[in-house]
């Protein structure tokens, strides 16, 4: 069996289970389906999933928290995917964080500006759950563990709510 089959089966078979149990993965996708159906197929793999509704939500939550991996939506509002993806790779604690494009755009151009930004894979719409769960597999598989006591930018947004009386508890 070759390398490259080889990978490509790892690629496509379940993930190991609780390879992605306690993972932080960012999720930017302006369609509220696409990050309902995100939610729903990575929360059971026990992921700490953070959503962004645009680009430049996920650039902010990228700067002040360190995710295993993000998932990216190509055409957004406010900043696309592939903006995003260039600042993320600019610096910070996401700098080196495997970017997984997640989009309807497969044409071979699409995938080739995505691989000028730096991305770890590629994935299309329709979502296939288990290539989802296995490359997110293979992209956390090299990240560090965030230690157990970070606070994540989701829950900050969420004190910052009840703070100001937009909370709604």
């Amino acid at each position: 069996e070759t390398a490259p089959a080889a990978a490509a089966e790892r690629r496509t078979a379940e993930p190991a289970a609780g390879a992605l149990h306690g993972r932080s993965i960012l999720a930017a996708d302006d369609h509220d389906v696409n990050r309902r159906i995100l939610t729903l197929l990575l929360e059971p793999h026990g992921c700490r999933l953070t959503l962004a509704t645009n680009g430049a939500e996920a650039v902010e939550a990228a700067r002040v928290e360190r995710f295993d991996a993000v998932l990216m939506d190509m055409q957004m509002p406010v900043m696309d995917g592939l903006e995003a993806a260039r600042r993320l790779r600019e610096g910070g604690p996401n700098a080196a964080t495997p970017i997984i494009a997640l989009t309807a755009n497969a044409l071979d151009t699409h995938k080739a500006a995505w691989e000028a930004v730096g991305v770890h894979a590629f994935l299309t719409k329709p979502i296939d759950p288990t290539l989802l769960a296995a490359t997110l597999a293979d992209a956390c598989a090299e990240a560090p563990r965030p230690p157990a006591n970070a606070v994540s930018w989701s829950q900050r947004q969420r004190a910052r709510g009840r703070a100001s009386g937009k909370g709604s508890g």
